[in-house]
């Protein structure tokens, strides 16, 4: 499973994550007319402060949570560790929960976001406590799960691509929907697993 993802999934994330990154430089020069500022015009003076935030710090999250994934051994590690942990806590999390609350979708998009927004934060926070608590089990668990909601933006990429390709939910009830599927079912399967896991230990 593990194979899979490093030589699978990854490859493909750091693809999204490039046109994540190059999408993002349209938001310098706004277009209200169209696309996801359509409906933000108003609010933008206060909002472009989370956004820039946001798509600053989360592709940063992202391919620190990559090399540490990949290069588990490397001198860099903690250094990469720290970095994420700074980016998510104090930036891309706090700016995704912000911006939840202009989310596509009405209160469903709203509170999707904002609940990841939060086990994000937490999820982090928790496993930086445990690596500094020396409880590397721990750690990984929670770092793991951080990692999981860290991909969520990939996800929300490649489910939207097939969703508009394929017109298989349009429209902002569609958008909510493959927003869940982006982050929800992926962190309950490993908090089973993980429990799972547990109950065959003991």
């Amino acid at each position: 499973m593990l194979r899979l993802v490093k030589y699978l999934y990854f490859p493909i994330a750091v693809l999204f994550a490039i046109g994540i990154i190059i999408k993002s430089g349209e938001y310098v020069s706004p277009d209200f007319n169209n696309g996801y500022l359509s409906d933000k015009s108003e609010h933008f003076y206060w909002f472009r402060y989370a956004l820039y935030a946001h798509m600053t710090a989360a592709p940063l999250a992202f391919f620190c949570g990559l090399f540490q994934f990949t290069r588990l051994k490397s001198s860099y590690h903690k250094l990469a560790g720290r970095i994420y942990v700074i980016t998510i806590l104090f930036f891309a999390a706090p700016s995704g929960l912000i911006m939840s609350f202009l989310a596509i979708g009405g209160l469903p998009g709203v509170l999707n976001f904002l609940l990841l927004s939060v086990c994000w934060f937490f999820y982090t926070l928790f496993a930086y406590n445990a690596a500094k608590q020396g409880n590397y089990r721990s750690h990984a668990r929670f770092m793991i799960g951080s990692y999981i909601l860290t991909n969520s933006a990939i996800l929300l990429r490649i489910f939207g691509y097939i969703n508009n390709n394929w017109q298989l939910m349009p429209g902002p009830e569609g958008y909510v929907v493959i927003s869940i599927l982006s982050w929800l079912p992926g962190l309950l399967i490993y908090e089973m697993l993980f429990a799972a896991r547990l109950r065959i230990q003991r």
